[in-house]
């Protein structure tokens, strides 16, 4: 069985420091994401990070739901099949967005619950508690 989170080790921010982030559990995070897309994948909007606003190495693909408070619930596509085993394929969410404009579209939101406007939205997110 391979290790999804293998190509994470060699993750790297802006400065060239390897990043650490927290992971949350698959129940904390499978579960609202499924809550929100109800029950489907295919419901959620893809996120395409293909250049990175931080310059830091491309991240791939993100799954983005919004629960009933409308705070964004992000989950990354490999992640997601991994623990799931579906293949995600961009082109059946209902929707895609760049991550510019994921960031665009969110930033007022970001100013008010993320840490920092110098890290990225996505990843701030993905280990918000």
């Amino acid at each position: 069985i391979s290790d999804p989170m293998k190509n994470n080790k060699d993750r790297r921010n802006f400065c060239g420091v390897p990043e650490v982030r927290k992971i949350k559990p698959i129940s904390d995070t499978l579960y609202p994401f499924l809550k929100a897309a109800r029950g489907n994948w295919r419901n959620a909007v893809y996120i395409s990070c293909e250049t990175c606003l931080y310059h830091a190495a491309p991240c791939g693909g993100f799954l983005l739901t919004v629960n009933a408070e409308g705070m964004p619930i992000l989950v990354e596509a490999e992640k997601f099949s991994a623990w799931t085993g579906d293949t995600v394929r961009w082109e059946e969410c209902i929707g895609i967005l760049s991550c510019q404009a994921f960031v665009s579209l969110y930033y007022e939101w970001g100013l008010w619950n993320l840490k920092s406007d110098n890290e990225c939205s996505i990843v701030q997110l993905l280990s918000k508690p």
